[in-house]
């Protein structure tokens, strides 16, 4: 840890902040167990913010990780994404009259 710390100031690197989530990882342990952290970051100098003064830095929601996503907007606009839920057939749907066929039209 004293290496990683020793690269951040002989680089002049600074974590970036964040909008979303406050944490970046859950273990997905029963709750006395459970632990959050926040793992992942964006690091930049100076020189770096100045070429991208709008730059915003975004945790996405978790959705097959116990890892959320994280992104950078050098654009500084804020267009929150929805996230995509997996389609589910349910075995109920092939009782329906003309199901086979809309299926087969798809």
């Amino acid at each position: 840890m004293l290496g990683f710390r020793a690269v951040l100031n002989d680089y002049t690197l600074k974590d970036m902040g964040f909008v979303g989530s406050k944490f970046t990882w859950c273990n997905r342990r029963n709750d006395a167990n459970r632990i959050y952290e926040r793992l992942n970051r964006y690091l930049a100098n100076s020189q770096w913010c100045q070429y991208f003064p709008k730059a915003i830095v975004y945790h996405g929601a978790a959705t097959y990780s116990n890892h959320l996503p994280i992104w950078l907007n050098i654009e500084g606009i804020f267009r929150p994404r929805k996230v995509k839920r997996p389609f589910r057939f349910e075995a109920m749907w092939t009782g329906v009259d003309g199901c086979e066929q809309i299926i087969k039209d798809s």
